[in-house]
């Protein structure tokens, strides 16, 4: 059973190399996968940065106008000739046998509805703040610390840098919704918006820790928090498309026993922290949690700051 990797990239010129070189030199042989790169209207020199390497290397780039990471990946997804797609993006440097860990998966599990996501960290060249750790352990870009490898994981885990599924099964799905932007190709919640349908058809992710991909893409407060506040905004338009959707996901967490999203809906969530912080704690807040972020960890302080932006978001 085979693998089509596609990897979107715009404007990763500092990565892009590395990113690729780590997705050709795997322990799976090159005759089980290809690689399908889609640049998305970079500016940069990533372009003939990756004709050079596809000459060498023998790999499809796809070169088209900035349309979004959504159509990006659709686009590559249109070129995949095997059995399972692998996404994954330009920031992105994949471990020695992680492609192995996915091929051998899905070698043991034909059926269309088995999916898997890989563990996600940050690349060795970052300087890694308290804030970091906390966003890739329950922070609001990825919540592995809820995870158990080789056990199943719910929609809510379908992080798109590292997720391999059945080509038929996303065939079935649509794809990703290309409508799910906020403006100029900026895009939220649409990996989260397609884990939805995927699971509505009977998805079934499981996690392996041991499929490691690091992530080059260093995160402050400041971009979080803007990234939080079209996340509230694309999460109206979640909740309209998908009326039964939930963040509550089904995992229990395995250091409380029990996952804090599953304790509330997204509303009452919203409604609680609006109570504890507003426009008028908000200010002093923010400025300790800018000076915690690369100092200590604090994480219901990140959170409460975070969670501001993205109710300010969902706010008409």
């Amino acid at each position: 059973m085979k693998i089509s990797i596609v990897i979107t990239t715009y404007n990763l010129e500092k990565i892009i190399e590395e990113s690729v070189l780590s997705f050709i030199n795997q322990s799976l042989p090159r005759e089980e996968y290809e690689l399908i790169v889609v640049d998305d209207g970079s500016t940069d020199t990533t372009p003939s940065m990756l004709d050079n390497l596809s000459k060498t290397h023998n790999f499809t780039v796809i070169h088209q106008e900035n349309s979004g990471v959504s159509h990006a990946r659709n686009v590559g997804a249109s070129h995949a000739a095997h059995e399972v797609i692998l996404f994954s993006q330009g920031d992105i440097c994949v471990d020695y046998n992680a492609l192995k860990i996915h091929y051998n998966f899905h070698d043991a599990h034909p059926p269309k509805e088995y999916a898997l996501v890989g563990y996600i960290t940050w690349h060795h060249n970052l300087v890694i703040t308290p804030f970091m750790r906390w966003l890739e352990n329950g922070g609001p870009q990825f919540d592995f610390n809820r995870l158990t490898s080789g056990q199943k994981a719910d929609y809510l885990a379908f992080y798109t840098p590292h997720v391999s599924l059945k080509r038929s099964l996303f065939i079935e799905s649509g794809g990703f919704d290309e409508s799910f932007v906020i403006h100029q190709g900026m895009t939220a919640y649409e990996d989260t918006e397609l884990a939805w349908r995927l699971h509505k058809l009977g998805m079934k992710l499981f996690y392996d820790e041991n499929a490691i991909a690091y992530h080059y893409h260093a995160k402050t407060l400041e971009s979080v928090t803007k990234r939080r506040f079209y996340e509230g905004q694309m999460s109206k338009r979640l909740y309209d498309l998908h009326t039964t959707f939930s963040f509550a996901g089904s995992l229990t967490n395995k250091s409380q026993g029990i996952s804090s999203n599953s304790l509330f809906s997204d509303k009452q969530k919203t409604f609680i922290s609006s109570l504890i912080i507003n426009t008028f704690t908000i200010k002093p807040l923010e400025f300790i949690a800018k000076y915690a972020q690369t100092r200590f960890s604090m994480p219901l302080l990140f959170k409460l700051v975070c969670r501001y932006y993205y109710n300010k978001g969902m706010q008409p």
